[in-house]
């Protein structure tokens, strides 16, 4: 109704998500970026789109048959620091289900660990990452560390609280990440790219990437 969702966010992974690799999207909800980034990695590229509630997840699919979009693989689940199962609290906006919050309805999900999937797929090149968890987005990323060290990806996060952002941000510079230039996007969106991509002078200006 009022225009583009995080335009400048989208734009700017879909500039990093290389053709023919595969990118993740943690939190996927109905596709705002799961089919751009289907779009950027192309036919011979993959996407893999996590999303742990039931009603969401139909409609994502629904949404991505509706765009002809066929390289997105659908998980229904939840992603963590390890597999098993969770509490999902659920409220009337499903864009706002969370595992690491206590408030609305509850349901147990599958939660898997994102380097299992990984791996359990063969190891693909990872080249973007967007994780919308609602609160969870450490735990994601903590059971991510086996793809940062070796794809290298870069990695959008939301993170609405300034302890959870500290988080993200010393989770990841511990693996030679660094928070890019990022003007045009909303505050509580972040983009972390390798140190060595920013030692190029890779930087995002105004949700565009320029080398």
């Amino acid at each position: 109704m009022n225009g583009p969702f995080e335009a400048a966010e989208a734009e700017a992974l879909c500039r990093l998500a290389r053709p023919g690799t595969t990118a993740i999207d943690a939190g996927a909800n109905i596709g705002l970026f799961t089919i751009p980034l289907a779009r950027s990695v192309g036919a011979t590229g993959h996407v893999l789109a996590f999303e742990p509630t039931e009603e969401t997840v139909r409609r994502l699919r629904d949404n991505l048959r509706r765009n002809g979009v066929e390289n997105v693989t659908v998980v229904e689940a939840a992603l963590g620091r390890a597999s098993g199962r969770a509490t999902l609290c659920e409220v009337p906006d499903g864009a706002y289900n969370s595992t690491a919050s206590g408030v609305g309805g509850r349901r147990i999900v599958r939660v898997h660990r994102l380097d299992d999937v990984w791996e359990q797929q063969g190891r693909p090149e990872i080249s973007a990452i967007k994780v919308d968890v609602e609160g969870s987005e450490l735990d994601v990323l903590a059971g991510a560390t086996l793809i940062l060290g070796s794809s290298r990806p870069a990695v959008l996060v939301e993170a609405a609280q300034a302890e959870s952002e500290r988080a993200v941000a010393d989770l990841l510079a511990q693996h030679d990440y660094v928070r890019s230039a990022t003007a045009a996007f909303q505050p509580w969106n972040h983009l972390f790219l390798p140190a060595e991509a920013s030692s190029t002078r890779m930087a995002v200006s105004a949700g565009r990437v320029d080398a």
